[in-house]
């Protein structure tokens, strides 16, 4: 109870009660304080203003998401018709795309300025605290990076000393590789437009010390559908480190003999890299390329890694499973024990036989062989039998605590409504021998 005090204070920094968790001695001075706390603080909301400015921010969050798709499949566009060097009649396409790439970085920096406004009246709305700078400049920074018509014909030069020959590469196409970073805002908007974050969903954390924020988003569809996560996440992936792998790469495809103009080869590479199998028949050369490698083989790790715990929770048995699980199992061992223990009277059955008539040959020595490994079998199954017993028991008892505890609260209860039944009939008793030694005492004196 004391750390969700301190989570909410720390989420209520706005509101006119302070709270003072040192002050506070038991539990139920806890529960009074974050009851108050809450009233007031819900009080203090004005639900349709707040209700209003959500809806507004996730309206500007769709269509900034719209807007990075868009930006997104441009500089796919611009990459790719620069990247044709034999074509020289495309310029004016290119200046065109550049100026449209240009334009909607323009647009999608005055969304996101109005996103963060909006998103500073929605807490204002709500009484709550918002720090928007960091998260502000990040956002920038990453909104800002895209193929820019003012960087036409600035290029960057690497020299590659595996193969002796310099490579050059159009700042832009390198800006199209980074720009598969935005990707983070269509992301946002379906952590954003769910269940998890819905304005009753936000008063429930409020009400029991957490936020519903992006974090709680995420990790609630996570628990909700962890399958599905990862192997959108192992796709989504597979495909941009594949496209970035291919701008990386595609100069070097001559020299290297390793042709990464179709985008196949790249894909291959990256599940070969994010998977650590590495078969070296396709490589990256470039240091861009080499750097992405090895960001693909720490996240394929972290995938990989998921996947196997994900399947293992997959084949893990819910608690009725385990019952009958073990049921079935005591029932096997039980048919099991009666087989070997009907086996083991008749191979005693024959050896007292052969004992009493004093037979002593080789069938001898095989009744005895065959008495023993009956013996070890019957006293093997009776053990695992009992292993599964006694975790039954357990089980069962697991399962019945409740209702055990009930019982034991009746008890208790009909044990004191019992006492005070006795305490009654021995004020009683003691009542009526009062009464009797005063009726006698008057017949003494009389």
């Amino acid at each position: 109870m004391r750390k969700s005090i301190d989570a909410f204070a720390k989420s209520n920094k706005n509101t006119s009660q302070d709270i003072n968790v040192d002050n506070i001695d038991n539990s139920a001075d806890l529960d009074q304080v974050m009851k108050s706390s809450i009233d007031d603080t819900l009080a203090k909301e004005n639900i349709f203003i707040s209700n209003e400015y959500g809806i507004k921010l996730l309206a500007c969050e769709n269509f900034q998401s719209f807007l990075t798709l868009l930006h997104v499949g441009n500089s796919i566009v611009i990459y790719e018709i620069t990247s044709d060097s034999s074509n020289h009649e495309m310029d004016r396409d290119i200046v065109l795309q550049l100026y449209i790439s240009t334009f909607s970085c323009i647009l999608l920096i005055c969304m996101l300025f109005i996103r963060y406004w909006l998103e500073v009246k929605w807490h204002k709305a709500k009484n709550l605290s918002a720090n928007i700078w960091i998260p502000l400049a990040v956002e920038l920074a990453i909104t800002t990076v895209g193929p820019q018509v003012f960087l036409k014909d600035v290029t960057y030069s690497e020299y590659v000393y595996d193969y002796d020959i310099s490579v050059t590469y159009p700042v832009n196409n390198l800006l199209c590789c980074f720009v598969w970073v935005k990707l983070y805002v269509p992301i946002r908007t379906f952590l954003m437009t769910n269940k998890y974050t819905t304005p009753r969903a936000q008063r429930v954390c409020f009400l029991n010390g957490c936020n519903a924020d992006l974090t709680f988003s995420f990790r609630s569809k996570f628990k909700e559908s962890p399958n599905s996560i990862l192997v959108t996440a192992f796709i989504l992936s597979s495909l941009v480190c594949a496209y970035m792998l291919r701008i990386f790469e595609r100069p070097l495809s001559e020299v290297s003999e390793q042709d990464f103009n179709p985008v196949w080869t790249a894909i291959w590479c990256v599940f070969v890299t994010m998977t650590t199998v590495g078969y070296g028949d396709v490589y990256p050369k470039s240091y861009g390329g080499r750097l992405l490698g090895v960001f693909m083989c720490l996240w394929g790790v972290l995938l990989v890694s998921l996947f196997v715990v994900t399947i293992s929770d997959i084949l893990e048995f819910d608690q009725s499973e385990k019952n009958s699980y073990i049921l079935i199992k005591r029932l096997v061992y039980k048919e099991e024990l009666r087989k070997s223990a009907a086996k083991l009277i008749v191979s005693k059955i024959i050896r007292l036989r052969q004992s009493k008539f004093e037979v002593k040959n080789t069938t001898d020595v095989k009744t005895n062989f065959l008495f023993r490994r009956h013996m070890l079998t019957f006293k093997r199954k009776k053990l695992e039998k009992r292993q599964f017993e006694d975790s039954n028991e357990l089980i069962f008892l697991f399962k019945n605590a409740d209702d055990i505890g009930e019982m034991l609260e009746e008890i208790e209860a009909k044990q004191k409504k019992l006492k005070k039944n006795q305490i009654k009939i021995f004020a009683a008793i003691k009542l009526f021998t009062d009464i009797a030694e005063h009726l006698e005492n008057e017949e003494n004196e009389v």
